[in-house]
């Protein structure tokens, strides 16, 4: 019998007689045969072919993304080809090689969910990002385990991208000598040269540290690798806190 969705195993003794006009002469046994049908359960769950294969990156932005949870964990890495016969009954994350109990991952930020549908939540919450955390999925219908292992996520620091260049156009032109030391302010700091899209730039403090905006600035040649050297090429200065640059207008 074939239609046996769950399967079955059978232990049968096949048993036979010989012998004639009414008088057994030999009675023998085949003890022990046995009958198995596999239950449908068993291949019912299979990889799903659009599940990610390489390493899954978040951009951490507080004001934009906010946590990326897969609803449907499960369907994220297999699909179960009979479900009204064979659901699932649970679904685990497990470290890298399937053997090991799940950590949380870097900062306890990955986890997935304890019942149906098993959503998975990677928390979009630390500032400096996140190393990849490589884990297995592991899932269960009681009749057959199936693993997906070699999961890698990681979240990247917030202000990547934040910074874009301006086009810059400098005033006090044309600028001419005076005998004078003071100087000619004509580049107010960072923000003349470039725009910060962050959409907490002025939330100093208090979303994103320092607004994602730049910590230090310098003047570099046009080649934008070799350093300015404002002692052998005088004229103008940088300030080291707001970034500003200044024309020396005595310098013959």
């Amino acid at each position: 019998m074939l239609n046996k969705p769950y399967g079955y195993v059978e232990h049968l003794c096949v048993q036979c007689t010989n012998g004639g006009k009414g008088y057994p002469r030999q009675i023998i046994g085949w003890d022990n045969f046995r009958v198995q049908l596999p239950s449908i359960c068993t291949r019912s769950m299979i990889a799903n072919p659009t599940a990610p294969t390489a390493l899954i990156t978040y951009n951490h932005d507080d004001a934009v993304a906010g946590d990326q949870v897969y609803s449907n964990g499960f369907e994220k890495f297999f699909i179960n080809n009979e479900k009204k016969l064979c659901p699932v009954t649970t679904c685990k994350l497990l470290k890298k090689g399937c053997a090991t109990a799940w950590d949380g991952g870097d900062g306890n930020n990955i986890q997935m969910a304890a019942t149906a549908p098993w959503a998975v939540t990677i928390k979009d919450n630390t500032f400096d990002g996140y190393g990849a955390s490589e884990m297995c999925v592991e899932c269960d219908n009681e009749y057959q385990k199936i693993y997906y292992d070699n999961v890698q996520i990681k979240q990247t620091a917030r202000c990547i991208g934040k910074l874009v260049p301006k086009t810059f156009t400098a005033l006090n032109q044309p600028w001419e000598w005076r005998a004078t030391a003071t100087p000619i302010v004509f580049a107010t700091g960072w923000k003349d040269f470039f725009k910060n899209t962050d959409p907490d730039a002025e939330k100093v403090g208090l979303v994103a540290p320092n607004g994602c905006n730049p910590t230090k600035c310098s003047v570099m040649k046009d080649d934008c690798t070799t350093p300015w050297d404002f002692t052998k090429e005088s004229g103008f200065t940088m300030d080291p806190s707001t970034f500003a640059l200044s024309y020396t207008r005595s310098t013959e």
